[in-house]
């Protein structure tokens, strides 16, 4: 296809080698990262992206059908929430695949380099990437079991401690409470073991890749976060490191910021474009996916299975909101600093052109860089509040009704 042809030309050898050794192999093996030049690579984009919207049209019929039903209700709702955020990734990085090639093609060659400040830009880097490794490691190790409970503990603790009559089977709303997942299904999974396991194997194959899928995003985001962080950091200290606006050097440092400050907000571009929307879904949809579990495990009254696994999730949800939230004020907060650092600088005594080039980055740095989710939700900590509190509202309304 043409538009496949048209974002393959963006793609190297230096981009996919950057990839695998920034994320370990994690953006291809999820599909975040296909390679459009692969039949196999390509198939295996297109079965998982087939796979989640299975998952999510049968958790569409099952929210339909469970309307009165609010424990259900949420718990679809809830599923239905994270398997939408899986496929709006898939599809936004593909989309924006320009961005994402760019973007990793820079980390390879060094967005900027000081030939005087080697040393203190190592450094720098080594402070502000030194636990990523241990974040990409820890992330997918933590996700993938909470996927694997969701779909396995709920089911086994059915079977040896709370074993229902045949009449529990299905809920008067048809959806089969015996499936790991409750669902509604268009075909037989009560008698026919044919299609019983059929959607077993689904769910199980569904969850798992959309915990990977998340997982992956969220190596991309903070790797990607930390990398701009880096470069403010050097920046910043670079403009510290200039000397006094009579010394002949002063001006070759200017522009050397200035050209670095550049490079900077491209690569700020590129990571707004690529990870806008798929920030802002998770966003919006944070606050019914955490209300959701919340009614889930308030009304599971004396069932474990439920209890525990919403537990589990909704510590996720609660943590990934934070890590959004948190890595965006950062990168918000060393902008702020990096202004005033360029106020500081005596400009008003130097060059007509230095104090051009002065002019021009106080002028860039006078709105600081902010990840806005979609364009409208920056994400900083007071979102993460506001998230907390939305769930809350979100929770009170679930429980009105309820009651």
């Amino acid at each position: 296809m043409r538009w496949l042809k048209e974002l393959g030309k963006y793609d190297s050898e230096e981009v996919s080698r950057v990839v695998r050794e920034q994320y370990m192999g994690m953006a291809e093996a999820c599909c975040i990262y296909p390679r459009l030049n692969s039949l196999i690579s390509m198939g295996c984009y297109s079965c998982a992206i087939v796979l989640l919207t299975a998952n999510l049209l049968l958790m569409l019929m099952t929210t339909c059908v469970s309307r009165r039903d609010l424990t259900l209700l949420s718990g679809s709702v809830h599923n239905m929430s994270v398997v939408s955020i899986a496929i709006v990734i898939l599809v936004e990085m593909l989309r924006h695949r320009k961005e994402y090639a760019r973007l990793h093609s820079r980390f390879g060659q060094s967005v900027f380099f000081y030939e005087d400040m080697s040393e203190d830009t190592k450094r720098v880097e080594d402070d502000e990437l030194k636990y990523r490794k241990v974040w990409l490691v820890f992330w997918p190790v933590y996700m993938v079991p909470c996927a694997l409970v969701l779909v396995t503990f709920r089911h086994l603790v059915d079977q040896e401690w709370d074993r229902s009559s045949d009449q529990d089977v299905v809920h008067p709303s048809g959806v089969n409470v015996q499936l790991p997942i409750p669902y509604w299904t268009p075909y037989e999974t009560v008698t026919s073991p044919t299609g019983y396991y059929t959607t077993v194997v689904l769910q199980w194959a569904g969850t798992i890749l959309a915990a990977l899928v998340i997982s992956a995003a969220d190596m991309h985001y903070v790797n990607i976060s930390q990398h701009v962080c880096c470069q403010l950091v050097t920046l910043k200290m670079s403009l510290s490191k200039t000397a006094s606006p009579t010394d002949t050097t002063y001006g070759r440092r200017i522009a050397q910021s200035a050209r670095h400050h550049a490079a900077i907000i491209r690569l700020f571009r590129d990571f707004q474009t690529l990870g806008g929307n798929i920030v802002f879904s998770a966003f919006v949809m944070s606050g019914a996916m955490i209300s959701a579990a919340v009614v889930v495990i308030l009304s599971a009254e004396d069932k474990i299975a439920p209890i525990v696994t919403m537990l589990m999730f909704s510590s996720v949800e609660i943590f990934n909101m934070f890590i959004l939230c948190w890595f965006g004020e950062r990168i918000h907060h060393l902008s702020e600093e990096l202004r005033h650092e360029i106020y500081f600088l005596r400009w008003y005594e130097t060059r007509r052109e230095v104090k051009s080039m002065l002019s021009i980055m106080i002028a860039a740095t006078a709105r600081p860089l902010t990840f806005n989710a979609g364009g409208l939700i920056p994400a900083k900590m007071g979102t993460f509040t506001n998230i907390l509190n939305a769930a809350y509202s979100y929770f009170n309304l679930l429980f009105a009704i309820k009651e």
